[in-house]
């Protein structure tokens, strides 16, 4: 088994989706670690999984501020709770010297819960700055 971004989860601007992929490579790894019985060696990729995601939500962070989101800030605040419920999954898996099933189903909740809670809103402020736009709704930047 391995996991797969649904389509409908796809934001469609700049490397937003291509980032989420790897991320849910990352996660897949993950679990062939631990479905493979070598859950005991799986402190490199879950630090790997942790760095692709702390990049992941700056670079999202950028493109948000560059296009004025209004929701930057909360968008913000939830990667930073993502990130700590991340790091504190990866210190207990330290501590039990293994990373198991559920721990992987909760690293690609997180996931999910990321796209689904927030950044399909950024997606939609994207295509209603976009119709503006077009509309030449909008004030001049």
């Amino acid at each position: 088994m391995s996991f797969e971004l649904p389509d409908v989860f796809l934001i469609k601007y700049d490397s937003i989706d291509e980032e989420h992929h790897e991320i849910v490579a990352c996660v897949n790894t993950l679990l062939d670690i631990s479905e493979n019985g070598s859950s005991d060696v799986f402190e490199d990729a879950f630090d790997h999984l942790i760095k692709m995601m702390e990049e992941h939500f700056r670079h999202e962070e950028k493109l948000m501020a560059d296009v004025g989101y209004d929701g930057l800030k909360w968008h913000t605040a939830h990667h930073a709770e993502n990130l700590v419920s991340l790091r504190e999954l990866y210190e207990t898996c330290l501590k039990k010297g293994k990373v198991e099933t559920a721990d992987i189903y909760f690293c690609f909740d997180h996931l999910i819960k990321d796209v689904a809670q927030a950044d399909l809103r950024f997606s939609e402020f994207l295509q209603i700055k976009s119709t503006r736009n077009q509309n030449g709704d909008l004030d001049q930047e």
